[in-house]
Protein backbone atom coordinates (compact mmCIF):
# COMPACT_ATOMS: atom_id res chain seq x y z
CA UNK A 1 0.00 0.00 0.00
CA UNK A 2 1.50 3.19 -0.48
CA UNK A 3 3.22 5.65 2.36
CA UNK A 4 0.05 7.58 3.23
CA UNK A 5 -1.72 4.62 3.80
CA UNK A 6 1.11 2.94 5.82
CA UNK A 7 0.94 6.46 8.08
CA UNK A 8 -2.73 6.37 8.58
CA UNK A 9 -3.25 2.53 9.34
CA UNK A 10 -0.23 2.53 12.15
CA UNK A 11 -1.17 5.26 14.43
CA UNK A 12 -3.24 4.70 16.64
CA UNK A 13 -3.44 8.65 17.36
CA UNK A 14 -7.18 10.25 16.11
CA UNK A 15 -5.44 13.78 15.63
CA UNK A 16 -2.81 12.15 13.34
CA UNK A 17 -5.28 10.47 11.40
CA UNK A 18 -6.78 13.54 10.57
CA UNK A 19 -3.92 15.16 9.64
CA UNK A 20 -2.62 12.56 7.17
CA UNK A 21 -6.49 12.51 5.90
CA UNK A 22 -6.15 16.59 5.41
CA UNK A 23 -3.35 16.61 3.75
CA UNK A 24 -4.41 14.05 1.17
CA UNK A 25 -7.55 16.29 0.59
CA UNK A 26 -5.77 19.50 0.27
CA UNK A 27 -3.20 18.59 -1.73
CA UNK A 28 -0.99 21.85 -2.86
CA UNK A 29 -1.15 23.20 -6.16
CA UNK A 30 0.87 21.45 -8.90
CA UNK A 31 3.88 22.55 -10.77
CA UNK A 32 3.41 23.99 -14.51
CA UNK A 33 5.35 21.50 -16.51
CA UNK A 34 7.61 21.17 -19.95
CA UNK A 35 8.97 18.81 -21.95
CA UNK A 36 12.54 18.28 -21.99
CA UNK A 37 15.12 14.88 -21.71
CA UNK A 38 12.49 12.48 -20.43
CA UNK A 39 9.95 14.72 -18.89
CA UNK A 40 10.76 17.82 -16.44
CA UNK A 41 8.42 20.09 -14.40
CA UNK A 42 9.28 23.61 -13.78
CA UNK A 43 9.87 23.82 -9.84
CA UNK A 44 11.83 27.01 -9.81
CA UNK A 45 14.79 25.91 -8.03
CA UNK A 46 14.40 22.20 -9.06
CA UNK A 47 12.99 20.21 -11.63
CA UNK A 48 11.19 16.54 -11.56
CA UNK A 49 13.13 14.31 -14.23
CA UNK A 50 11.35 11.15 -14.54
CA UNK A 51 13.29 8.07 -16.79
CA UNK A 52 12.57 4.42 -17.66
CA UNK A 53 13.66 2.08 -15.54
CA UNK A 54 17.04 0.96 -15.89
CA UNK A 55 18.91 -2.07 -14.87
CA UNK A 56 20.80 0.00 -12.39
CA UNK A 57 17.51 1.11 -10.60
CA UNK A 58 15.61 -2.52 -10.05
CA UNK A 59 17.03 -3.14 -6.71
CA UNK A 60 15.47 0.07 -5.65
CA UNK A 61 11.92 -0.34 -7.29
CA UNK A 62 12.54 -3.95 -5.57
CA UNK A 63 12.59 -2.30 -2.59
CA UNK A 64 10.13 0.27 -2.87
CA UNK A 65 7.54 -1.50 -3.84
CA UNK A 66 7.75 -3.46 -0.64
CA UNK A 67 8.15 -0.63 1.53
CA UNK A 68 5.16 0.95 0.28
CA UNK A 69 2.98 -1.91 -0.50
CA UNK A 70 3.58 -3.39 2.19
CA UNK A 71 5.27 -6.59 -0.02
CA UNK A 72 6.82 -7.30 -3.28
CA UNK A 73 3.60 -8.11 -4.90
CA UNK A 74 0.79 -6.02 -5.95
CA UNK A 75 -2.65 -7.61 -6.76
CA UNK A 76 -5.21 -6.38 -9.10
CA UNK A 77 -7.98 -8.23 -10.99
CA UNK A 78 -6.82 -11.43 -9.21
CA UNK A 79 -3.52 -11.28 -10.68
CA UNK A 80 -0.28 -10.72 -9.07
CA UNK A 81 2.17 -8.78 -10.62
CA UNK A 82 6.13 -7.90 -9.36
CA UNK A 83 6.81 -4.74 -10.01
CA UNK A 84 10.10 -4.80 -10.28
CA UNK A 85 10.38 -6.59 -13.14
CA UNK A 86 7.63 -4.46 -15.08
CA UNK A 87 8.26 -1.05 -17.54
CA UNK A 88 8.04 2.04 -15.79
CA UNK A 89 9.16 4.98 -14.86
CA UNK A 90 11.53 6.35 -11.61
CA UNK A 91 10.81 10.45 -10.92
CA UNK A 92 13.73 12.18 -9.35
CA UNK A 93 14.13 15.74 -8.12
CA UNK A 94 18.16 16.97 -7.97
CA UNK A 95 19.28 13.36 -8.53
CA UNK A 96 17.13 11.88 -5.67
CA UNK A 97 14.43 9.42 -6.66
CA UNK A 98 10.90 10.73 -5.10
CA UNK A 99 8.32 8.54 -7.08
CA UNK A 100 7.86 5.50 -9.56
CA UNK A 101 5.38 4.22 -12.00
CA UNK A 102 5.13 1.18 -13.21
CA UNK A 103 2.64 -0.59 -15.55
CA UNK A 104 1.78 -3.37 -17.86
CA UNK A 105 1.00 -3.46 -21.37
CA UNK A 106 -1.87 -6.19 -22.82
CA UNK A 107 -3.69 -6.28 -26.03
CA UNK A 108 -5.04 -2.67 -26.57
CA UNK A 109 -4.66 -1.79 -22.79
CA UNK A 110 -2.30 -0.81 -20.47
CA UNK A 111 -3.02 -0.82 -17.40
CA UNK A 112 -0.97 1.31 -14.29
CA UNK A 113 -0.09 -1.61 -11.68
CA UNK A 114 1.88 0.62 -9.37
CA UNK A 115 1.69 4.41 -8.76
CA UNK A 116 3.68 6.46 -5.65
CA UNK A 117 5.35 9.44 -4.78
CA UNK A 118 7.38 10.85 -2.05
CA UNK A 119 6.78 14.63 -2.06
CA UNK A 120 3.06 14.91 -3.05
CA UNK A 121 1.36 17.82 -4.42
CA UNK A 122 3.68 18.88 -6.56
CA UNK A 123 3.31 17.45 -9.74
CA UNK A 124 5.29 13.97 -9.33
CA UNK A 125 2.46 11.51 -9.31
CA UNK A 126 0.98 14.00 -12.97
CA UNK A 127 4.89 13.87 -14.43
CA UNK A 128 5.02 10.14 -14.01
CA UNK A 129 1.03 9.13 -15.99
CA UNK A 130 2.42 11.87 -18.54
CA UNK A 131 5.13 9.90 -19.41
CA UNK A 132 2.95 6.03 -19.23
CA UNK A 133 0.52 7.88 -20.96
CA UNK A 134 2.95 8.27 -23.63
CA UNK A 135 4.33 4.78 -24.19
CA UNK A 136 0.67 3.60 -23.95
CA UNK A 137 0.01 5.65 -26.84
CA UNK A 138 3.61 4.59 -28.62
CA UNK A 139 2.06 0.82 -28.25
CA UNK A 140 -0.60 1.43 -29.82
CA UNK A 141 -3.27 0.81 -26.89
CA UNK A 142 -6.61 2.38 -26.99
CA UNK A 143 -7.15 2.58 -23.18
CA UNK A 144 -4.95 3.56 -20.14
CA UNK A 145 -6.85 2.13 -17.00
CA UNK A 146 -6.22 0.78 -13.18
CA UNK A 147 -7.72 -0.78 -10.27
CA UNK A 148 -7.63 1.00 -6.91
CA UNK A 149 -9.37 0.06 -3.84
CA UNK A 150 -13.12 1.52 -2.58
CA UNK A 151 -11.81 3.17 0.49
CA UNK A 152 -8.99 4.92 -1.70
CA UNK A 153 -10.82 8.54 -1.66
CA UNK A 154 -7.36 10.27 -2.39
CA UNK A 155 -6.82 8.28 -5.48
CA UNK A 156 -10.25 8.35 -7.12
CA UNK A 157 -10.05 12.01 -7.11
CA UNK A 158 -6.38 11.75 -8.44
CA UNK A 159 -7.31 10.25 -11.13
CA UNK A 160 -10.93 11.54 -12.19
CA UNK A 161 -9.18 14.82 -12.47
CA UNK A 162 -6.74 14.16 -14.16
CA UNK A 163 -9.66 12.54 -17.23
CA UNK A 164 -9.99 9.18 -15.89
CA UNK A 165 -13.51 8.08 -15.46
CA UNK A 166 -14.57 5.34 -13.37
CA UNK A 167 -16.14 2.46 -15.42
CA UNK A 168 -16.40 -0.45 -13.10
CA UNK A 169 -16.91 -1.85 -9.39
CA UNK A 170 -15.83 -5.25 -8.90
CA UNK A 171 -17.56 -6.71 -6.04
CA UNK A 172 -15.66 -8.36 -3.03
CA UNK A 173 -13.01 -8.42 -4.99
CA UNK A 174 -10.25 -7.59 -2.70
CA UNK A 175 -11.81 -10.97 -0.88
CA UNK A 176 -10.03 -12.96 -3.64
CA UNK A 177 -6.81 -11.03 -3.74
CA UNK A 178 -6.20 -11.26 -0.27
CA UNK A 179 -5.73 -15.02 -0.79
CA UNK A 180 -2.81 -13.83 -2.79
CA UNK A 181 -1.50 -11.46 -0.54
CA UNK A 182 -2.59 -12.12 3.02
CA UNK A 183 -1.22 -7.87 4.27
CA UNK A 184 -4.17 -6.55 2.38
CA UNK A 185 -5.88 -4.67 5.25
CA UNK A 186 -9.65 -4.87 6.00
CA UNK A 187 -10.27 -1.21 6.91
CA UNK A 188 -9.02 1.53 5.16
CA UNK A 189 -9.28 5.34 4.99
CA UNK A 190 -12.44 7.11 7.13
CA UNK A 191 -12.58 4.01 8.25
CA UNK A 192 -13.95 2.53 4.94
CA UNK A 193 -14.19 -1.69 4.41
CA UNK A 194 -11.72 -2.46 1.76
CA UNK A 195 -13.94 -5.14 -0.61
CA UNK A 196 -14.03 -3.90 -3.87
CA UNK A 197 -12.09 -2.91 -6.62
CA UNK A 198 -12.54 0.02 -8.50
CA UNK A 199 -11.64 0.21 -12.34
CA UNK A 200 -10.74 3.66 -13.89
CA UNK A 201 -9.61 4.28 -17.46
CA UNK A 202 -8.29 7.42 -20.43
CA UNK A 203 -9.76 6.77 -23.50
CA UNK A 204 -6.40 7.30 -25.65
CA UNK A 205 -6.19 8.76 -29.04
CA UNK A 206 -6.54 6.43 -31.93
CA UNK A 207 -3.48 5.71 -33.88
CA UNK A 208 -3.74 7.14 -37.13
CA UNK A 209 -2.41 3.91 -38.52
CA UNK A 210 -5.70 2.27 -36.81
CA UNK A 211 -7.35 5.10 -38.19
CA UNK A 212 -6.56 3.90 -41.69
CA UNK A 213 -7.09 0.46 -41.56
CA UNK A 214 -11.30 1.39 -41.11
Amino acid sequence: MPDSRQAYYKTENIAEKGEVLWQLAHPEPAASVEWAAGYRADMSDSFIDVRPIDPGSAGWVEQYINDRWAAPLVIAHAVAFDPHQLPGYVASIDGARVGLATYHIDHMGCEIITLDSDQRGIGVGSALICMVEEAAEQAGCSRLWLITSNDNLPALGFYQRRGFELVAVHRRAIEQARQLKPQIPYIGFEGIPIRDEIELELPLPKQESDVAQR
